[in-house]
């Protein structure tokens, strides 16, 4: 899937140079929920301020209020080097094994609910036999 670019003007709008046309965060937050990479830059000076702009979207669902106190904590004491070089590869591995173990369940749940009628399929006809 290709990145989607995106330009942030100081009046907080956001351009998209996919759609040709303004959108909002809503709007990119659905197209990252969808498997989208995006990019965003600061049209003033073209700086990549794409963590900045999904760390916005988090905030605003409310969403970083499930981290702890203590994280966050520590990822304020720390510098700038320390969380691009240590934090950021930590929480993308740990990010990527959790959708992998919950995919793992869903597959798991999937076999054993359709297992399940089978099962009972075959529990009655072996106590119609007896």
């Amino acid at each position: 899937m290709e990145t989607i670019q995106i330009k942030k003007y100081g009046n907080r709008r956001f351009y998209s140079s996919k759609e040709k046309t303004y959108v909002t965060l809503s709007e990119i937050k659905s197209w990252v929920q969808k498997g989208h990479r995006i990019q965003v830059t600061d049209a003033e000076n073209n700086a990549d301020i794409t963590s900045e702009i999904l760390t916005q979207i988090l905030l605003e669902q409310g969403r970083a209020s499930h981290l702890p106190v203590e994280i966050l904590e520590q990822m304020i004491r720390m510098n700038e080097k320390t969380l691009t070089q240590i934090w950021a590869p930590l929480f993308e591995q740990n990010l990527k094994v959790m959708s992998q173990m919950g995919e793992v369940a869903i597959s798991g749940f999937k076999m054993l609910t359709q297992a399940l009628p089978k099962a009972k399929a075959s529990s009655k006809s072996k106590n119609k036999a007896n």
